[in-house]
C-alpha cells in the first residue's frame, strides 16, 4: 500500500536531457542513430527522498512535425513499460504521449535524494530546420512513488517546464570568405578544428564556438587573424574538453568594423568509456577485490547476505579504481555484491568459502 506522507513534497523535478551516443541506463541506450534526424532524450528525475522508486506517471503533449508524429521510441529504462501514444497530428497538430513505468525494485530502481536518475527514454525523428515542444498536459500532475527504508512510502509530485527540441538546418548560407572548415578527433575527447579563408583583410579575429545540443553555442577560444596575410590563410584550434557524444562547432568571423559572419557547422563525436565492474576471486575466502573503470563520480559498494541483510558497505571516491573487502569474518554462503555509480547499478553473486 502506498502511503502519502503529511505535507506532500513539491520540490522534485523532471526534465528531458539529451542522451549522448553510447550512453546506457538500463534498457535505454543511445547507439549510433540509423536516421540522421534521430535525437534521443532521457527523462531525468531528481527526487527529494532516498529509497526504491516503484513507479512514475507522466503525460505529455508533443507537437507534430511536417512529417507527422516525431516519436520513434518511447520506453522505460528499468521498469515495466506503461506507455501510449495517441496521434492527433491531423486534428490538432499534437499527440498525447504517456511515458510511465511501474514494478520498480531494489535491484534496478534505487534512488538517492537530490541525485538525478534516468527513468525513461524517448527518441524523436525531427526534419532538419524544425522544432517540437514537449509540454505537460494541463491539470495533470506527474507522480512518483518511492518506498522508504523505514517501511513507508511517499508520493512525490515532480515539477516540469515545457521544453523544445530543435533539429537545426546547417550550411544554408556560406560566407564568401570561407574556403573550408574541418573537425577531427585529436585524442581522448580532444577536437582539432582547421579552417581557411580567402583573405584576412578586414578580419580582426575568430571565435571558436561549441555546443552539445546543436543550438546554444558558447565560445571556447579565440584566434587572432594575420593582418599581413595575402590570399588564402589557414588556421587551427584545439578544443581539449570535448563532451561525450556529438559535439557541434562553428567559427565566428569578426571584422575590424565589428561585423560578424559564421562558418558552416561541423561535428565530431566521442564515445563514452562504459562503466564496468570486475569482482574477484570467486569463490573467496579472505577477501574480494572490486575493480571499476569508466566511473564518472563517487560510487557505493554494498554486500548482502542470502537473507538480504547488508553486511558490508564501502564508499570509494571517483579516483579509486580498486577496493578490497575483507570477508574472512563472514559465514560461508552466497552473497550479493552491488556497485552503484550514478544511474549505473552492477550486481553479482559471490560465494564465500571456509
Amino acid at each position: 500500500m502506498i502511503l502519502l506522507l503529511a505535507g506532500s513534497l513539491h520540490a522534485q523535478t523532471m526534465k528531458w536531457v539529451p542522451l549522448p551516443k553510447g550512453t546506457s541506463a538500463g534498457k535505454c541506450v543511445c547507439a549510433a542513430p540509423t536516421k540522421s534526424n534521430l535525437q534521443c532524450f532521457a527523462l531525468e528525475y531528481t527526487p527529494k527522498v532516498t529509497g526504491i522508486l516503484t513507479s512514475y506517471t507522466t503525460l505529455f503533449f508533443v507537437s507534430c512535425t511536417s512529417k507527422g508524429s516525431p516519436i520513434s521510441e518511447n520506453q522505460a529504462c528499468y521498469m515495466v513499460n506503461k506507455v501510449d501514444v495517441i496521434d492527433g497530428c491531423d486534428r490538432v497538430g499534437k499527440l498525447r504521449m504517456v511515458s510511465s513505468g511501474n514494478s520498480g525494485s531494489g535491484t534496478n530502481s534505487y534512488v538517492e535524494a537530490d541525485k538525478p536518475i534516468f527513468v525513461h527514454q524517448v527518441c524523436f525523428n525531427i526534419p532538419a530546420g524544425e522544432t517540437i515542444t514537449i509540454e505537460k498536459q494541463e491539470g495533470i500532475q506527474f507522480t512518483t512513488s518511492v518506498d522508504l527504508a523505514i517501511g513507508k512510502a511517499v508520493t512525490e509530485f515532480p515539477e516540469y517546464i515545457t521544453q523544445t527540441v530543435t533539429n537545426p538546418k546547417y550550411d544554408m548560407v556560406s560566407p564568401t570568405e570561407w574556403l573550408d572548415i574541418k573537425t577531427a578527433a585529436a585524442g581522448d575527447h580532444k577536437t582539432q578544428i582547421d579552417w581557411s579563408v580567402s583573405t584576412d583583410r578586414g578580419i580582426d579575429h575568430f571565435e571558436v564556438e561549441h555546443t552539445m545540443d546543436g543550438v546554444h553555442f558558447k565560445s571556447v577560444g579565440q584566434v587572432k587573424a594575420d593582418p599581413t596575410a595575402k590570399g588564402m590563410r589557414v588556421y587551427q584550434f584545439t578544443h581539449p574538453n570535448a563532451g561525450t557524444g556529438k559535439n557541434y562547432y562553428r567559427i565566428q568571423l569578426i571584422h575590424v568594423d565589428d561585423k560578424t559572419e559564421y562558418s558552416p557547422v561541423r561535428t565530431v563525436s566521442f564515445d563514452a568509456q562504459p562503466f564496468t565492474v570486475h569482482v574477484s576471486p570467486n569463490p573467496a575466502t579472505d577477501f574480494i577485490n572490486v575493480k571499476v573503470s569508466g566511473q564518472k563520480e563517487d560510487y557505493i559498494i554494498w554486500m548482502y547476505d542470502a537473507a538480504g541483510k547488508l553486511v558490508l558497505e564501502q564508499k570509494p571516491d571517483v579516483k579509486t579504481t580498486e577496493t578490497r573487502l575483507k570477508v574472512d569474518g563472514l559465514n560461508a554462503g552466497v552473497y550479493t555484491v552491488q556497485v552503484k555509480c550514478g544511474e549505473e547499478l552492477f550486481t553479482e553473486k559471490v560465494a564465500v568459502a571456509k
